[in-house]
């Protein structure tokens, strides 16, 4: 029983490094205009209040426009931070009108972010897995 949760793990954790390495490789960019700087008060793991930001941005794919607000890609997660001074270095970083570097699905382009990370869950879960299984093992 326990091999077969092993081998579970171990198969999650593959879909997720394949899941991230073909969006890695396959989606496409382009160049993008921050309309926006938004944010959301959020509670934090500690119970004290941080901020999600969000910005805002127009981008063309095809002739098409699109608008997105995502700095990570859907999946990886959502960018919070504990401070006003740490969401005025989004701001600061994507100002209202500047030119941006867009990634988007090309599936579907509505899917788009501005940072596109390899999404190091898969990965990480994947060690922790060799690690139990290994100790169990011995």
């Amino acid at each position: 029983m326990a091999r077969l949760k092993f081998l579970m793990l171990f198969v999650v954790s593959f879909v997720l490094i394949i899941r991230s390495e073909y969006r890695l490789a396959t989606w496409g960019s382009t160049l993008g205009t921050v309309t926006v700087h938004q944010h959301q008060e959020v509670t934090m793991e500690d119970g004290q209040i941080g901020y999600r930001p969000q910005i805002g941005f127009r981008f063309r794919v095809a002739g098409n426009e699109y608008f997105g607000n995502a700095i990570n890609a859907p999946n990886v997660g959502v960018v919070e931070v504990e401070s006003r001074l740490a969401l005025s270095t989004y701001h600061d970083r994507y100002p209202v009108g500047s030119s941006v570097q867009v990634f988007y699905a090309p599936s579907s382009p509505k899917d788009a972010c501005l940072v596109l990370e390899r999404d190091w869950l898969g990965y990480a879960l994947l060690a922790v897995t060799i690690a139990v299984f290994l100790r169990y093992r011995s």
